[in-house]
Order: structure tokens, then C-alpha cells, then sequence
């Protein structure tokens, strides 16, 4: 909270240490960035990697920056804590497995689809390997291949569904 009083402001909360400080305050909010996020279809993959290498890229040259400064203007120690974010953002380790969770739910979402869409068609063959009659039935009578059309029609309104669905949010 604070409060004005004059040209003066106070404010409450938890000291970092006890007593009257003046000077220049830095006041700390804790807010969580916003991030947009967006469907990626698979042959748009690739490319996110590719912007999220660039944005890598341009993190390290901003963060030389900020050591530079912080190195000629408040304390070459100080730059040490840049320098260990500079570290961790060159950690190959945490973004090669980013990389690979991107490219696996991508591969994980086609395979899906392939098998879900797959299994009535081996039904169908199945069924006719056992009882090749039965299905014979189906393509002697007009209702049974309205009922096969219909189910072709459904078949590949699920497949679009599923590529749909398994499009992957970033």
C-alpha cells in the first residue's frame, strides 16, 4: 500500500532490512508475463524453431549488453549474475529438449491420427477376411453402401477432427 503525503510516499510491507532508508526505491511486483498462444499446424514447426533460435540469439546479445554496464557502471561483480543467466541461456541441454518436446507432440499428433483413423478400415477388412458373406451383403443392397458411403463420410470428418485437435498450442 502506499500513501502520499506531500511530495512523499510511503510505503508498507516487508523490509528487506529494519530502519529508515532514503533514497532511490525499486519497487518489485511479481506479475506473471502474457504469452500468446497460438495452434501450430506440423509443416509450421520448423519455422517456430527457427524464430525461437533467433529469439535465443538476440536474449545472449542483449545480456553481453547488460553485463557490459553493469561492468562500467555499478561493479564488475555485479555483472556475475548476468553472467550466470548468460550460462543458463546457452544451457544446449534445456533448449535442444524443448525442441524435441515441440517436434515430438507434433509427431506424436500425426500418429495418433493415422491409428485412429486407421482402425476402422482394418475393421473392415477383418470383418471381411472372416466373413467375407456378411460384407458381401453390404455391397449388394442400396442401403448397405449408403451405410458404407456414410461410413467413409464420417470417417474422414473424424480425420479432420483429429488433425484439428492435435494441432499443438504455443
Amino acid at each position: 500500500m502506499s500513501m502520499r503525503k506531500g511530495g512523499e510516499i510511503r510505503l508498507r510491507g516487508i523490509p528487506g532490512s529494519p530502519g529508515i532508508a532514503i533514497g532511490r526505491a525499486f519497487l518489485f511486483e511479481r506479475t506473471r508475463p502474457r504469452i500468446p498462444h497460438r495452434h501450430l499446424a506440423p509443416e509450421e514447426v520448423e519455422g517456430e524453431i527457427v524464430r525461437f533460435r533467433e529469439a535465443l540469439e538476440r536474449s545472449e546479445r542483449e545480456l553481453h549488453k547488460i553485463i557490459e554496464i553493469a561492468r562500467q557502471k555499478v561493479d564488475p561483480d555485479a555483472a556475475a549474475i548476468f553472467e550466470a543467466q548468460l550460462l543458463m541461456l546457452r544451457d544446449e541441454h534445456i533448449y535442444e529438449r524443448i525442441e524435441q518436446r515441440i517436434r515430438s507432440l507434433t509427431a506424436q499428433g500425426r500418429l495418433q491420427g493415422i491409428v485412429v483413423g486407421s482402425v476402422p478400415v482394418l475393421l473392415l477388412l477383418a470383418m471381411t477376411m472372416i466373413d467375407p458373406d456378411m460384407m458381401m451383403a453390404f455391397f449388394r443392397s442400396r442401403a448397405g453402401v449408403m451405410l458404407l458411403v456414410l461410413a467413409g463420410l464420417l470417417e474422414i470428418g473424424g480425420a479432420l477432427l483429429i488433425r484439428k485437435i492435435m494441432r499443438i498450442e504455443v
